[in-house]
């Protein structure tokens, strides 16, 4: 986590140049949208927060900076006070089953 960036982080939508593969319709862009609400987070916590109380005044940071700082001091942070990266199974699956459910919807439509 040391290194993450939001920025760095790929889409599918893009990867696939907002085309769906199989059906070749047009995809909405993920990457907005998850800009879009890291800007409004951002600005939300920029209303509820003192500069004094963040360490740094927030108006310098663009919101993705500001994200990408709380991933890798606050995420890695509470991770190692877990025991570090290992998880549980039940967590796993707590993970992992977004992509099972996409699965899943992708099997129904394609009738597999």
């Amino acid at each position: 986590l040391s290194e993450f960036s939001v920025k760095s982080a790929r889409c599918a939508c893009c990867d696939n140049d907002h085309t769906h593969p199989t059906t070749g319709e047009a995809m909405p862009c993920d990457r907005r949208l998850v800009y879009l609400a890291l800007e409004d987070w951002f600005l939300r916590f920029k209303e509820a927060s003192s500069v004094s109380s963040v360490g740094q005044n927030l108006t310098e940071l663009s919101y993705l900076d500001f994200f990408d700082g709380q991933v890798r001091s606050r995420v890695d942070a509470s991770l190692r006070a877990m025991g570090g990266y290992q998880i549980s199974y039940s967590h796993s699956l707590v993970i992992a089953s977004p992509c099972v459910w996409f699965y899943v919807g992708q099997a129904n439509y394609l009738k597999l």
